[in-house]
């Protein structure tokens, strides 16, 4: 097992606490809409909730299993602190990748730790909630695959990185 698949495993369990947590939360309100005779309002509540994992969902589509639990990690970390995130997957994703494991599992992960140092300044803070906003992007262009990270406070853009992931 590389390092990167060893920390991962590690963050996955960690981050899988807390959505269990959120879960049951979600749940327990739901179950109260319903005692208090308000269904519209559990029906609201689910809509929300199935709204708010659309990005897990899109996340999901990557059929590289490496690289999508790095970007699952990614926006777990992201989310984790209180950061609004976007996440979009091109077609070309939806296919195994045969160049992305070893280093280049590894190259990314350092992309994404310099991608979340220069985030991590005042996100998470209450004063600082929804203030930021990510886009994560898996994109095709020119032949060639990358991911592009643009960070945002409000809607002023304060960071944009581009990684290469490989040659379509």
């Amino acid at each position: 097992m590389i390092e990167t698949e060893r920390r991962l495993l590690l963050r996955q369990t960690e981050f899988l606490r807390r959505q269990r947590h959120d879960f049951l939360n979600t749940i327990q309100v739901i179950k109260g809409y319903i005692q208090l005779g308000s269904p519209e309002k559990a029906l609201a509540c689910i809509e929300e909730t199935v709204k708010t994992l659309a990005p897990q969902q899109e996340i999901s589509r990557i059929e590289e299993e490496l690289l999508q639990a790095l970007v699952l990690q990614w926006y777990f970390h992201l989310t984790g602190r209180g950061t609004a995130v976007v996440v979009r997957v091109a077609e070309e994703f939806t296919r195994p990748l045969a160049f992305f494991g070893g280093e280049r599992a590894e190259a990314f992960q350092a992309f994404v730790d310099v991608c979340d140092a220069d985030a991590d300044t005042g996100v998470g803070s209450e004063d600082a909630e929804n203030l930021y906003r990510a886009v994560i992007e898996l994109a095709a262009a020119e032949g060639k695959l990358v991911c592009r990270y643009s960070l945002y406070r409000e809607d002023e853009p304060l960071k944009q990185e581009v990684f290469l992931l490989g040659s379509v």
